[in-house]
């Protein structure tokens, strides 16, 4: 259903002269449909988060994940129904256990989380022509600073900001072993 309402939109834009290049109409198409499906996972994250009145959660989730995510990369699925429904669960299943586990455990969440940070940092870029070597890693201390600032401080949500940077970069790892092993599993052949 969606699909079609994009795919006339961009024939309209097309129509009125917003769009230039009718070639390219597919380029729109996916980037209108990207941006949507984010939108809607952003939106569906919200909302989940006014009901349960936890915006901080929400707010950690912003700064923590979606900066980190989007320059660092990770694990992506080829379906955008399974990376929603991936994401939606991964954010509440944080929300609701993250800040319980975290408590149980703090001082290991840091050590892991200080440990995947630092091998973060070290790890050779991706082969990705849009990853910024020094723009993630700028990220990752920007954010083992304000960390360690919440930690100092005592401020309660960062739980959240710990749990949702692990996530973050253990996918980051994740995603550069996949890359190594298809490497060598190449050479090999």
């Amino acid at each position: 259903m969606i699909e079609y309402l994009i795919d006339d939109f961009v024939i309209w834009a097309y129509r009125n002269k917003l769009l230039k290049d009718y070639k390219k109409r597919d380029i729109y198409e996916y980037a209108i449909q990207v941006i949507l499906y984010n939108a809607l996972s952003l939106v569906i994250i919200f909302l989940v988060s006014i009901f349960t009145h936890n915006i901080q959660s929400f707010i950690m989730f912003i700064i923590f994940f979606v900066m980190l995510r989007r320059n660092l990369g990770g694990f992506h699925y080829k379906n955008k129904y399974v990376c929603m429904t991936v994401s939606i669960s991964m954010y509440l299943a944080v929300m609701f256990l993250g800040c319980k586990i975290y408590q149980l455990s703090e001082d290991r969440m840091l050590f892991a989380w200080l440990l995947m940070s630092i091998l973060c940092l070290f790890m050779p870029a991706l082969k990705d022509k849009n990853y910024n070597k020094k723009i993630v890693n700028i990220m990752i201390i920007a954010d083992m600073i304000l960390i360690f600032m919440g930690v100092y401080l005592k401020i309660k949500s960062v739980a959240w900001a710990v749990i949702f940077n692990i996530c973050v970069l253990f996918m980051f790892i994740l995603q550069k072993l996949i890359e190594f092993f298809k490497l060598n599993v190449n050479e090999e052949k």
